[in-house]
């Protein structure tokens, strides 16, 4: 509040020094054009100076706020199953769009699934690794593809920072050769162990935007970007049929992990998860499930995973999370 008190007063300041400097009393003399000319000049200066003050803080994920927050510091709005979209033709769709249009709507987490693709259809070429939800034929998109068109999105949105959290049924090769296609892999962060993580304006400044985890824990010799689900991260249970079964109990990995996942959607049979999310994304459901973990677990909540994430409210909860207005 002072610094926006002082940007505001000197503004004013800059204001009257270029109103002074532009329009002189009417019945003094007329400056000589090089001292008018050194008046405009000083005018201009001052103005510019004023502006580089006043000029808005570079954002970070939406907000300068969260520029100097470590990443564990940071909560995100994340989708599950996000490859699993309407408007791609995917069979029981967990969300209505595909991932470029959830980044464009604030998604910054995506909980993807990667097979080998098996389906004889002409889509792709069988063996491809490929974005499906167990079953290729209900839905797939070349891994590749989805990471090139990712990559082009950041280049245009050069402060942006995203986490990619992956059921991993293909070989971490597999994983990375798509990362490489698509022009990613330069973009992926690989955090030392032990260490504390980077905050979001270092990983900005670093060009080390994406961060990856994975279900399956690193091998000897794995890359150094692959970071174990496990091993950094603890999630609550994720097989909630109603409401009331929404659980803040540790299912996966240690509470004593720097980072925490909660899984905050309803699977029930066949039916919509469109349905099922409504009454799920509520403030009131939402937020009360976000709240009571966030006490129970006494830390940051760091992915806030959603099926439907236009329905609801997500962004909201995930901005009271950040400590952000809405």
């Amino acid at each position: 509040m002072e610094k926006l008190l002082i940007r505001l007063v000197i503004a004013g300041l800059a204001a009257l020094a270029v109103a002074c400097a532009q329009d002189p009393a009417p019945l003094q003399p007329t400056a000589a054009p090089a001292d008018a000319l050194a008046d405009a000049n000083s005018a201009a200066e001052t103005a510019a100076e004023i502006a580089e003050v006043v000029a808005p803080l570079p954002a970070c994920n939406g907000s300068p706020l969260l520029c100097d927050r470590p990443l564990d510091q940071v909560a995100f709005a994340a989708a599950h199953n996000a490859m699993s979209a309407a408007d791609a033709g995917w069979a029981l769709p967990n969300h209505p769009h595909g991932m470029i249009q959830q980044l464009e709507d604030g998604i910054r987490a995506f909980l993807i699934d990667l097979h080998t693709y098996d389906v004889e259809d002409g889509v792709m070429p069988m063996g491809e690794t490929a974005l499906c939800h167990g079953y290729c034929v209900l839905g797939a998109e070349k891994w590749s593809d989805a990471a090139t068109k990712i990559n082009t999105w950041l280049t245009v949105h050069p402060r942006e920072v995203l986490v990619f959290i992956i059921e991993d049924a293909v070989a971490v090769a597999k994983i990375q050769e798509g990362l490489g296609a698509g022009g990613l892999l330069p973009r992926v962060y690989a955090h030392p162990p032990g260490q504390g993580w980077p905050t979001l304006n270092q990983l900005i400044a670093q060009e080390k935007r994406v961060v990856v985890m994975t279900q399956s824990s690193p091998k000897p010799n794995a890359p150094a970007w692959q970071h174990g689900y496990h091993d950094v991260l603890f999630d609550n249970p994720y097989a909630a049929e109603k409401v009331g079964d929404f659980s803040c109990e540790v299912l996966r990995g240690s509470s004593t992990h720097a980072l925490a996942l909660l899984n905050h959607f309803l699977t029930k049979g066949l039916e919509s998860h469109q349905t099922l999310s409504a009454v799920a994304n509520t403030q009131a459901e939402l937020g009360a499930h976000a709240e009571k973990c966030r006490k129970q677990w006494g830390r940051q909540i760091n992915f806030v995973a959603v099926d439907w994430y236009t329905t609801g409210a997500v962004l909201n909860v995930v901005r009271q999370l950040n400590g952000l207005p809405n």
